[in-house]
């Protein structure tokens, strides 16, 4: 019985992952992919000239013990300095099938 218990736990810490990676691994997980369906009041015809990256971080699952940090469209194009984006992307970095996960999203623009 304690085995089921602890089974179904785990089961529901793993699952339950908060992630944007399309399929995290038990050891190590990176993706990076566009995301133009959540940037359509971003998007404009700008070069791609500059970089804007912002992050954020959690250990253990689902941020139970920390996190931090500022995923933002706004706050990327603010790192860049960027006035105009181009495209906009996103980074997922997953240790220990969420013992760490870092989320960040990438500004292209000028």
């Amino acid at each position: 019985m304690k085995f089921f218990k602890s089974f179904i736990i785990f089961s529901l810490i793993y699952f339950i992952n908060c992630t944007t990676t399309p399929l995290p691994a038990i050891l190590f997980t990176k993706t990076t992919q566009n995301l133009p369906y959540q940037a359509n009041n971003y998007l404009t015809s700008a070069e791609i000239k500059k970089k804007g990256q912002a992050c954020a971080m959690s250990v253990l699952w689902l941020g139970l013990l920390f996190f931090a940090g500022n995923e933002s469209i706004e706050k990327a194009m603010q790192n860049g300095n960027i006035k105009k984006v181009a495209v906009i992307d996103s980074e997922s970095t997953i240790l220990l099938s969420g013992l760490f996960v870092k989320e960040c999203t990438i500004v292209w623009g000028e």
